[in-house]
């Protein structure tokens, strides 16, 4: 995304955390890279290895590693600086400290010849023989764009045609899963027990990687672990795809607010998911790697770039909203 210096964006109030591209487009616009709200509990090495995940490698064959360094507000002021960034004052990629609140300008640190053996993964400080440079990050894209609620325990895609026609979910799967967890896997409310039956009321089965994107998974690659996992719809509705959840937090993780990473759950946005919570109620049969890609499309939608459009007839403060522009990184 675009901004001029005095442009505010419509996500900014649900982040403390903005990285700035270091580098201006040719127009001499400033980019927006990533952000996010921290809740004051986000590590520096944690938010890194994020950036790692939705940012395009920066030069092909050379050990390279993106660096933030803290910055003012780029938009009241007279640009970025100039000058090339103050080694003392980059972020570690293995520091365990909270991430400061604040801007950041993100740049490019590419170890020379001389220092080839160093750890690609080493604080730049660490080497004397770095060079940085001035870049414009490419991000990944997601495999789809929008997910939204149905009337069912479940939810479909909009603006995304489906392949086949919808059929009916698996409700062997739905019961199972209810009896495998037996509770929200997030919250920890418990499915109460009474003498006609387990009462589910307020529990939902939500699946991970969502039925109606099962037939683009193919884009994915017919090698790739995920479309392993999802390769027809009727074995993408089976109890490795779907875990139990209180309603509130099944519309949430629908809308990729919220994700897990490794087993801690984490919330993208300020105001998501207002409840408290850190570590998912793991069982072996939740695979792992369709949590790692629902987490990575969270990333995607809500930390990369300026974060989500507003939808179409939605209420919100008019603000300068800007179409995300293609661009690349600098040569």
């Amino acid at each position: 995304m675009e901004y001029e210096r005095s442009d505010s964006y419509q996500n900014e109030d649900e982040r403390n955390v903005h990285v700035w591209a270091s580098a201006r487009t040719r127009r001499g616009l400033l980019v927006l890279t990533a952000g996010i709200y921290t809740f004051d509990t986000l590590t520096i090495c944690t938010f890194y290895r994020w950036l790692d995940l939705i940012l395009m490698p920066a030069r092909m064959g050379i050990p390279t590693v993106w660096v933030i360094v803290p910055c003012g507000d780029p938009r009241r002021r007279d640009g970025l600086p100039n000058t090339e960034p103050n080694v003392t004052n980059v972020l570690s990629r293995t520091s365990t400290n909270i991430l400061p609140r604040g801007h950041y300008r993100i740049v490019c640190h590419s170890q020379s010849q001389s220092s080839s053996s160093t750890s690609p993964c080493m604080c730049p400080s660490e080497s004397r023989a770095d060079s940085y440079h001035a870049v414009i990050p490419l991000v990944k894209k997601p495999l789809f764009e929008s997910r939204s609620r149905s009337r069912s325990p479940s939810a479909t895609l909009q603006n995304v045609a489906p392949v086949v026609p919808p059929s009916p979910r698996n409700q062997r799967t739905r019961k199972a899963v209810r009896l495998r967890d037996l509770g929200c896997r997030i919250t920890g409310q418990p499915a109460l027990g009474r003498n006609r039956g387990i009462n589910f009321e307020g529990l939902e089965v939500a699946h991970i990687f969502p039925l109606a994107a099962q037939p683009h998974a193919i884009e994915l690659g017919e090698d790739s672990a995920v479309y392993q996992q999802v390769k027809t719809r009727e074995f993408a509705d089976l109890p490795h795809n779907a875990m139990l959840l209180r309603a509130d937090v099944h519309s949430f993780f629908d809308n990729y607010q919220i994700g897990v990473d490794g087993d801690m759950v984490y919330r993208f946005e300020k105001s998501a998911a207002p409840i408290t919570f850190t570590r998912l109620r793991r069982a072996p049969a939740v695979s792992p790697t369709l949590l790692e890609f629902h987490f990575l499309t969270g990333l995607l939608w809500h930390v990369a770039k300026g974060g989500r459009k507003p939808q179409e007839g939605a209420l919100c403060v008019s603000q300068n909203v800007h179409e995300d522009v293609g661009v690349s990184a600098c040569q």
